[in-house]
Parts: structure tokens; sequence; C-alpha cells
């Protein structure tokens, strides 16, 4: 679900890029600007913030904050009957910079309380199934709705289909996470301590 969001959001990034800024050195300008500022903060936070939130953070809640802040993005995007630019930048940016910050470090120790075979299970149902079907599947979808619906109607109504998609991955890590005992779910802080000593 997280990929089809990107994948969704990166789309509308494009069109809305496009339209606000119709000459292409300054879109590519502006792009290439975006890309920095969100490879950047993406590494500040992988690596400064992120080591020391895990000391004290249960990453079940960390899965949680992830769909939860593109909810509240997203909805904002669609309050607006014509985003601004900046809006559906911002939405990408914190995509990205979660795609590349928080969701491999919190995969990780989700997956890591588990045993070999639920582990090794859950990470090809997701990075094999889920991930890649979830491209391809918004990929199909998109090329689909820019057939069926006008640039504006399709900037509205895919805002729209983002706020679902951001729902239902909320709904599924809410799942996620019952499945996951609080005391499994912060056995990496004792492995961690272990670790150190």
């Amino acid at each position: 679900l997280s990929q089809s969001l990107s994948s969704l959001l990166n789309f509308l990034f494009l069109v809305k890029t496009k339209e606000a800024i119709p000459a292409d050195e300054e879109r590519a300008g502006w792009s290439g600007k975006c890309y920095a500022w969100t490879n950047g903060v993406s590494g500040f936070l992988q690596f400064l913030v992120m080591p020391l939130v895990m000391r004290w953070a249960d990453p079940r809640w960390l899965w949680l904050l992830m769909p939860a802040s593109m909810i509240l993005l997203v909805c904002r995007q669609c309050l607006q009957s014509n985003a601004s630019l900046m809006l559906v930048g911002l939405s990408f940016f914190w995509m990205k910079t979660q795609e590349y910050s928080f969701r491999p470090v919190v995969s990780e120790l989700i997956f890591v309380t588990m045993d070999f075979e639920s582990r090794y299970l859950g990470k090809e149902v997701i990075n094999l199934g889920a991930d890649r079907m979830g491209k391809s599947g918004m990929a199909i979808a998109l090329f689909l709705a820019t057939t069926y619906y006008d640039e504006q109607g399709l900037l509205e109504t895919l805002s729209k289909v983002a706020l679902l998609a951001a729902c239902v991955w909320l709904l599924s890590s809410l799942r996620l996470v019952r499945l996951i005992s609080p005391t499994r779910g912060r056995a990496h802080t004792d492995h961690s301590e272990e670790t150190e000593q």
C-alpha cells in the first residue's frame, strides 16, 4: 500500500510541477532541489535521528506514524479544490523521506522479533508481492485514469484516491501492530543493549 501511495504521489507531483512551472529548465531545477532536500533530510533522519529515537521508541508506534502522517498531508491536499505545488510537493517529499529513512529501519525492527520462518515469509510477501504489485497496479490505474479524466478532474480524483490508499495503509498497519505483542515489539531494545555491552 505504501508503494501504491508513493507512486500516486509521485505522479501527482510530476503533473502539478508541469502545470505550475511550464518552462522545462526551471521545472528541472525545482524538481532537482526537491529531490536533493528529500535525500538530505532522509540521510539526516536515517543516520542521526533514527538511532536515537529507536533507543526509546516502540517500532510499532513508528509503523503507525507513517500512514497517519500521510493521511494528514493528503487530507489537506484533498480539502483544496486546486492544491498548490508546495502542498503536493510536501506530501511527496514526506512520503519519499519516510520511504528512505523510517520504513527500512522500522520494517527490520518489526520483523526481527519474529521467528525465522515468519520473518522470511513476511519479508518476501511484502517485498515481492505487495511492493511490486502496488507499483504495477498503480501504474495501470494511472494509465487508465489519464485516458478517462481531464487534467483538473484527474488531480482532484487522484488526491482522493491517495487519501483512500493512506487510510487503507493505516488500517493494515493497525492489524500488523496488533499481531505483534508489546514485549516482542520492544525486543529490539533489549537486543541493542546486549550488543552495546
